[in-house]
């Protein structure tokens, strides 16, 4: 009886930080993904500069992503990957506001993808090794909630920071989701006293 309750309440404890951390993870992408084209033009950048830094940057994310995810496989450190990229982007975001300049635009943003594509599939795969059933205890907890929970955190960050921010390129957005980002440090990184859940 006192396993089940103790299951149970690591089961609740994992569910809320797993639901913390993708809806402050998703609500910093929210928040200033959809605006990027936007600030950048705000910045004085022609519209073949922007697609030019976009499509750097999402060629960057290609890269970076399975690089991150075979480090952290390798030194078996998730947590501590997934930490530094968030704390990585969230220090880069902040870098937008003060930036200028097609060359200094471009760099930011590629250090930023770079350290932005891997938090998604190493907070995945902290979660759904945390969710899923094993020997030793059943499945902890649904993993579609905590997706669920960070897709509608994107979609009240867009919301909340277009009608907030006024003009969609202001610097405000960015230095939300730098701050969003940097928050994710605290959920879920943390650990939960369980080395298989967070390792």
């Amino acid at each position: 009886m006192a396993d089940e309750l103790n299951g149970a309440r690591r089961s609740s404890s994992d569910l809320v930080r797993f639901t913390l951390l993708f809806s402050v993870l998703y609500a910093a992408f929210g928040v200033a993904s959809p605006f990027l084209p936007a600030f950048l033009l705000s910045r004085g950048l022609s519209p073949e500069h922007i697609g030019l830094i976009i499509s750097f940057s999402v060629f960057v994310r290609v890269i970076s992503g399975p690089i991150a995810g075979r480090i952290a496989d390798g030194l078996q450190a998730r947590r501590g990957v997934l930490a530094i990229c968030t704390i990585g982007s969230a220090v880069f975001a902040f870098g937008f506001i003060p930036a200028d300049g097609f060359s200094t635009l471009l760099v930011i943003s590629l250090l930023q993808a770079a350290m932005l594509a891997p938090t998604t599939s190493l907070a995945d795969a902290l979660a759904l090794r945390s969710a899923t059933a094993n020997s030793n205890s059943p499945a902890r907890f649904e993993y579609g909630w905590v997706r669920g929970a960070g897709s509608a955190a994107f979609i009240v960050g867009s919301v909340l920071s277009g009608a907030g921010g006024g003009n969609p390129g202001t610097v405000g957005g960015f230095g939300r989701s730098g701050a969003s980002t940097y928050d994710c440090r605290g959920y879920g990184l943390a650990g939960s006293g369980r080395r298989d859940a967070f390792a």
